[in-house]
């Protein structure tokens, strides 16, 4: 008589034979190999505490490490596609891949975009206030990064477009997205 799989070898047997067919695509696009992908989903496996198949926000800021605040509830989203505070494996593996990509101005438009409800393209400074004041999880700006903006400013509105170019020129903008970026980095594909 043979003996049994582990539960390692079953699981790389099922990521090989069940997963990887649906992921294919999406890790040669972001250029993850199959042991990346694989820790990508034993990861995955172990933040499914209840074996529902998803796991919820709350777990996301506990693997991460990090406070729960809007701008995290924010980058939750990128990786919940469909709003329901549960996240499957697939979007999961989009959701990772799409915010290891991320750069300062993918963030800045991101965090733009949060407060740009009326959809035009333009934030007032006071709304540039707001949002650094999320980003950074702090009751008040600082005022050097606002006097920063304030230069890219015309009759005090911000263009999208002028808010990453502030951002580029200043990193420090997006930093704690950048270091939220770090983390997931950190905890999913390092070993």
């Amino acid at each position: 008589m043979g003996s049994r799989p582990s539960r390692d070898e079953e699981a790389k047997t099922f990521f090989r034979d069940e997963i990887i067919p649906i992921i294919a695509d999406l890790m040669q696009t972001s250029q993850l190999t199959d042991d990346e992908a694989f820790k990508l989903f034993t990861i995955f496996t172990s933040m499914d505490k209840d074996r529902n198949g998803s796991f919820s926000c709350a777990e996301f800021h506990q693997l991460l490490d990090i406070k729960h605040s809007l701008i995290s509830e924010r980058l939750f989203l990128v990786i919940d596609l469909n709003s329901s505070d549960n996240v499957g494996f697939l979007d999961f593996f989009r959701g990772v891949c799409k915010l290891k990509s991320f750069q300062v101005k993918d963030f800045a438009k991101f965090a733009f975009k949060i407060f740009d409800v009326d959809d035009k393209d333009n934030l007032s400074i006071n709304e540039c206030d707001a949002l650094l004041r999320m980003v950074t999880g702090k009751k008040s700006s600082d005022q050097t990064v606002i006097r920063h903006i304030e230069g890219y400013c015309r009759n005090d509105m911000i263009s999208l477009d002028r808010f990453i170019e502030a951002a580029g020129e200043n990193a420090g903008m997006m930093q704690p997205l950048v270091d939220v970026q770090e983390k997931l980095r950190l905890a999913l594909l390092e070993e």
